[in-house]
């Protein structure tokens, strides 16, 4: 018969075993996610705790140097996230000459990032949006901040040219989520028409197009948050009074 050592010995090595079992099967479930997500080495590292420098998006930087090379006279250049990537200036001001450097999913850094570019257009208007798809993880303090920074910027590079500083459009509550609220969106809106008047460029109120009793109009949207197409027409027309001027 096995001594009471021998059990409790062969008793911690199953233990053992169990445990190193789970943890090759949690390691590889962690594997299995990054790769189907497209996993590089940075986002391994980062994933088990390590901090790791910023990853080059090669496709935007692609996209970028496009941009630097077109040697294209804009007339107007548009910029900001999946809204006004929707919109389709080009087709409702024809006799323009319109880029859109409206990018899906973007934040408000990554546009402020990419207005470095705007000056390469040489537009008469720039017309900025953008600030949804950041205020859910930032303060309106903190956005409000790199706002201003951006349309300080966005000056400097284009001396001369006319910019515009478009509202925050309203959500649908069923899209709250943690900074991301309506109540929010009024109080960025409040901000970004006060770094209009500081720096002299306009401020257009695109919110109250949209809004019904506190939140996105039902009827408009086919998410939540964006337009649907039959209505965003009103958004184009509320444009035209600055740029048919």
């Amino acid at each position: 018969m096995k001594s009471d050592n021998s059990r409790k010995s062969s008793k911690k090595w199953v233990i053992i075993s169990v445990i190193l079992l789970i943890l090759c099967l949690l390691l590889s479930a962690t594997l299995a996610s990054l790769y189907i997500k497209q996993a590089t080495p940075q986002r391994l590292l980062k994933k088990l705790g390590f901090d790791v420098p910023k990853e080059t998006d090669w496709t935007l930087e692609s996209w970028n140097s496009s941009i630097r090379q077109l040697n294209y006279d804009s007339d107007i250049v548009f910029i900001g996230d999946s809204l006004t990537r929707g919109e389709n200036f080009q087709e409702y001001y024809p006799e323009k000459k319109i880029v859109n450097l409206g990018l899906t999913g973007d934040s408000l850094a990554g546009i402020s990032e990419r207005a470095a570019l705007i000056s390469e257009l040489s537009p008469e208007m720039i017309f900025v949006e953008g600030g949804v798809n950041s205020l859910s993880s930032n303060s309106v303090d903190d956005l409000a901040e790199l706002y201003e920074t951006m349309i300080v910027d966005i000056i400097a590079d284009n001396p001369g040219d006319t910019v515009f500083i478009q509202s925050v459009l309203p959500i649908s509550k069923s899209k709250h989520e943690g900074g991301l609220t309506n109540e929010n969106i009024v109080e960025l809106n409040n901000r970004l028409q006060e770094i209009a008047e500081r720096n002299g460029v306009t401020y257009i109120d695109v919110y109250s197009l949209y809004v019904l009793n506190g939140e996105m109009n039902p009827e408009y949207t086919k998410d939540g948050i964006h337009l649907k197409d039959e209505y965003k027409h009103l958004w184009l027309e509320k444009l035209s009074d600055y740029i048919d001027k």
